[in-house]
């Protein structure tokens, strides 16, 4: 899980993580003998619950996002939650 501090979402991979979140840090200005002087005004946020749905991120029923489908993929929710529990159960056996 990869829980965000701003939204308190929580994803299921670091690629549904940077997904839902856009804009930029704030560029360093820097004078003309090339000595920072400040920074642009940060513009980072998370996306809103719309604007991920229309990214096709999927939310499952525990609400944990992940990002879209992959185009032919026959994976849901489910096959991955077994999936887990197989890894939790083979590492708790080591």
């Amino acid at each position: 899980m990869n829980l965000c501090r701003a939204c308190s979402n929580n994803f299921r991979s670091v690629f549904a993580f940077d997904m839902h979140r856009t804009g930029g840090y704030g560029k360093a200005l820097y004078n003309s003998k090339g000595k920072a002087i400040g920074h642009e005004k940060h513009t980072r946020r998370c996306f809103t619950t719309d604007e991920m749905l229309a990214l096709g991120m999927l939310q499952d029923d525990k609400g944990t996002w992940r990002g879209p489908a992959t185009p032919g993929s026959d994976r849901n929710f489910e096959d991955d939650e077994q999936e887990e529990d197989e890894l939790e159960e083979e590492a708790i056996q080591r």
